[in-house]
């Protein structure tokens, strides 16, 4: 920088007036040069007090720096906080549900069964009675969106005074539709509304199609997208997957793991440890992954439970009569 002797003159002030801004001895490092046509001992202070300017500028521009360094250090401590809180309600929530399946084991094993229970970590509650009526009244769901025309049809089936036969193996009736022989699993999922639903609209695809279209529909969908029906924690009642079903449709979806469709089952099947050689046997209940997604033709003759369900309480006092209606979805186990 090059100042004459009138310049210094007439713009700049003297040094004890500069002063009062900064503080004596930070004019380190910066470098003025004076071009006079006049020495004098004022020209010696006014280097001093150009060179004292100089550093206040540089100060102010270091200052805004901290600024920066305690923003950050705020929002890590507040995200520090509220991850500590949810931290500490889902670790609330996990104790919960782990008191109530322990009391669940408790029970059973008093019972003193062929059989012994253990608590499974992996295990997650469905909601009470009294949650389903919760959600039920804020989704505003009617009985009759609930039921549909079920009791109409098995008014109806009665009327027909249907036989029904002793036995019944959907495997052997459509035996080329193979999704009738898939089990399917739902992993740490309350979500057997929608696995039921989804089979069986997939079965009746096939069966309506004569064996033409064997498409899975997709549980998943129904999980994500039906919010009157119900998601990982139940479903108020199953006929209002076939009611969604029918109004807005559902993509096709396999099972875990599979890769069909174009929305398959999101949850693993997780077993929690690789399963050991000694805990297969032949006529037990697969527990592994890989047990789960093979295609099965024929599937297997050994286990074949048959459902018995009742009508729910709305029928009232003609509910006796209709105790006797067996649904036969027949086993599709894979061994």
């Amino acid at each position: 920088m090059v100042i004459s002797a009138k310049d210094i003159e007439e713009t700049i002030p003297i040094a004890q007036e500069t002063e009062k801004f900064c503080p004596a001895g930070n004019s380190n490092n910066v470098v003025v040069s004076l071009e006079l046509s006049d020495i004098s001992p004022r020209t010696v202070r006014l280097t001093k007090k150009c060179k004292i300017i100089e550093c206040c500028k540089a100060e102010k521009r270091k200052a805004a720096i901290p600024v920066y360094i305690i923003t950050g250090i705020g929002i890590l401590l507040l995200a520090s906080i509220v991850g500590k809180l949810l931290n500490s309600n889902l670790n609330i929530i996990f104790e919960e549900d782990k008191r109530y399946h322990l009391s669940i084991v408790a029970y059973v094993n008093e019972l003193n069964t062929t059989w012994k229970a253990i608590y499974n970590r992996f295990a997650s509650r469905g909601v009470s009675v009294q949650e389903i009526s919760v959600l039920a009244s804020k989704n505003k769901i009617s009985q009759e969106y609930l039921l549909g025309d079920t009791i109409e049809h098995i008014k109806l089936l009665k009327s027909k005074k249907l036989h029904l036969p002793e036995q019944f193996d959907a495997r052997l009736q459509w035996p080329l539709c193979w999704s009738v022989h898939q089990v399917a699993n739902q992993g740490g999922c309350g979500s057997c509304w929608a696995i039921s639903a989804a089979s069986v609209m997939s079965d009746r695809l096939c069966i309506a199609t004569n064996y033409s279209n064997q498409k899975q529909i997709s549980a998943e969908d129904l999980i994500s997208c039906c919010a009157e029906c119900g998601g990982c924690q139940g479903s108020n009642w199953a006929l209002s997957a076939f009611i969604y079903w029918r109004n807005h449709g559902i993509v096709t979806g396999g099972d875990y793991g599979s890769f069909e469709g174009c929305k398959p089952y999101a949850t693993a099947p997780n077993c929690g440890s690789p399963c050991s050689f000694e805990y297969y046997r032949k006529k037990a209940a697969p527990i592994c992954q890989k047990a789960y997604w093979i295609r099965a033709e024929k599937g297997s003759n050994e286990i074949m439970p048959y459902v018995q369900e009742i009508v729910q309480e709305t029928i009232g006092n003609e509910r006796k009569d209709y105790e006797s209606i067996c649904i036969s979805p027949a086993s599709k186990l894979i061994v």
